[in-house]
C-alpha cells in the first residue's frame, strides 16, 4: 500500500473539530472557475456514458495502459484487470470499479506477511465484513471519469468523520477530568470512588479514536484517487476523456471550503445522495430535516418534515433547498434563509414552499399531513421575529 497524506491543516482541523471541510470539484474555462460542491445530472449522465466505455477498453487492454489510465492504491488492482477475460468480473459503480467482481474484500486490505516464499498474507479490506469499503481495497481502479463519485464520497465521510471527532473529544474531556479528581485524591490520599466510571469513558473514548482513526483513512485514501486522478486527466490526450460538456477533463482541479455551518455540510451529502446512491445520507437527511422543520417555524408555518418518510425527508429537503437556492443564486445565500437569519416571506417562498413540499409527495398518503400542517396557523415562533443578522 501507498504512503496516503491529507493536507496537514486539513487533518489538524478534522481533528479538533473547529471547522467543516467540504472538497469542491471544478474546472477552468478562459480563465473563470466553474465550481460545483453537488454534480448536475446532465454531467452525471456524461460521466455513465464515460464508464461504459471502459468496461470494453479492459477487456483488450495491456498492463501499461491500464496503469496509465486508472488510479488505484497498488498495482495488484492493475494486475487483477488485466487478468480478467470476463467482462462480468468488472463491477462498476459511482467512484471506481472492482476488477474481482467484488469478491476478495477478505483480502483486499494490506499486506500482514508472507504465508511462504512469493505467497503473501493479506488482512481484509478495514471494515469488512459490515461495510464495502472500496476505496481501501488493494484491487480498486478509479480514475478521471470517476471524480465526482470520489469527491462526493469524500464529503460523506468529511460530515461523518466531524461528527466522530465530536464525540471523540467529548469522551476525551470527560476522561480527563476524571483522571484530574483521580490525581487529587491520590494527591490528598482520599479514595477514588470513580475508577470503573473511568474505565468505562476510557474504552469508550478509545472506541471513538479508533472509529475517527479509520474515518481519516478512508479519506486519505480516497483523496489519493483523487490526486492519481488529476494527475492522469492532466498527462492525458485533450480528447481522451471528455468529463463536462463545457470543459476538458484537464482543466479540472479540486479545493477545499471551510465552513462553520452544518446545514451547508448535510445540504452537500443530502444532494449527492440522489445523483450517488450509494452515498449514505441516512443521517444527514434526518438532521437536516430537523433543520428545516426550524426554519419553516421561524416563518410561522407547521413543522412537517418530521412527519415525512425517511425518502420522502430527503426528496422533499432537497427540493425545498433547491427552491431557495433558484431564489437566492447559489447554495451559500440559500443558507441564510434555511438558518433562519432572514425569513423566506423576503423571497415571497411561502406559498411555493407548501407547493414544493406537495409536489414530492403527491401519489402518497404524506398530502393529507401537508394539507394539515399548510392550514394549521403556527404559534408565534420561538426563535424571535424581525431579520436576524
Amino acid at each position: 500500500m501507498l504512503d496516503l497524506r491529507l493536507p496537514l491543516p486539513v487533518v489538524s482541523k478534522l481533528i479538533a473539530g473547529h471547522a467543516r471541510i467540504i472538497m469542491t470539484l471544478y474546472y477552468t474555462k478562459f480563465g473563470k472557475r466553474y465550481m460545483s460542491e453537488v454534480m448536475a445530472e446532465a454531467e452525471r449522465n456524461a460521466v455513465e456514458a464515460i464508464q461504459t466505455n471502459h468496461r470494453r477498453f479492459l477487456m483488450d487492454a495491456t498492463y501499461e495502459q491500464v496503469g496509465r489510465r486508472f488510479a488505484s492504491l497498488s498495482e495488484d488492482a492493475i494486475r487483477a484487470a488485466t487478468a480478467n477475460q470476463s467482462a462480468a468480473a468488472f463491477v462498476f459503480e459511482d467512484k471506481g470499479i472492482c476488477p474481482v467482481g467484488g469478491g476478495m474484500c477478505d483480502v483486499g486490505g494490506e499486506k500482514l506477511g508472507l504465508l511462504a516464499p512469493g505467497s503473501p498474507v493479506h488482512a481484509p479490506v478495514p471494515g469488512y465484513p459490515t461495510e464495502r469499503n472500496c476505496v481501501r481495497c488493494r484491487f480498486f481502479l478509479s480514475g478521471p471519469a470517476f471524480l465526482p463519485g470520489l469527491v462526493a464520497h469524500y464529503n460523506t465521510l468529511s460530515e461523518e468523520s466531524h461528527r466522530q471527532s465530536g464525540r471523540f473529544n467529548e469522551m476525551e474531556a470527560k476522561v480527563r477530568a476524571l483522571e484530574d479528581r483521580r490525581y487529587d485524591c491520590e494527591r490528598e490520599e482520599r479514595p477514588f470512588t470513580e475508577t470503573n466510571e473511568l474505565e468505562r469513558l476510557a474504552q469508550r473514548r478509545d472506541d471513538a479514536a479508533q472509529a475517527f482513526g479509520k474515518l481519516i483513512n478512508d479519506m486519505q485514501a480516497t483523496y489519493y484517487l483523487i490526486e492519481r486522478s488529476l494527475e492522469i486527466a492532466r498527462n492525458a490526450e485533450k480528447d481522451e476523456v471528455q468529463l463536462v460538456a463545457s470543459g476538458n477533463i484537464t482543466d479540472l482541479k479540486t479545493a477545499f471550503i471551510e465552513t462553520q455551518s452544518e446545514l451547508h455540510q448535510l445540504e452537500v451529502v443530502c444532494e449527492n445522495a440522489v445523483i450517488y446512491p450509494e452515498t449514505d445520507a441516512s443521517y444527514a437527511a434526518i438532521r437536516r430535516s430537523q433543520i428545516l422543520d426550524v426554519m419553516l417555524r421561524y416563518n410561522h408555518m407547521e413543522p412537517v418534515f418530521m412527519r415525512l418518510s425517511s425518502e420522502h425527508q430527503l426528496l422533499a429537503g432537497n427540493a425545498v433547498m433547491q427552491l431557495i437556492q433558484a431564489r437566492t443564486g447559489s447554495l451559500r445565500g440559500a443558507l441564510e434563509y434555511a438558518e433562519c437569519r432572514t425569513k423566506l416571506e423576503d423571497l415571497g417562498l411561502i406559498e411555493e414552499t407548501w407547493d414544493t413540499i406537495d409536489g414530492v409527495v403527491a401519489g402518497t398518503p404524506a398530502p393529507a399531513i401537508i394539507d394539515s400542517a399548510r392550514s394549521a396557523r403556527a404559534l408565534p415562533s420561538t426563535i424571535g421575529d424581525g431579520h436576524a443578522s
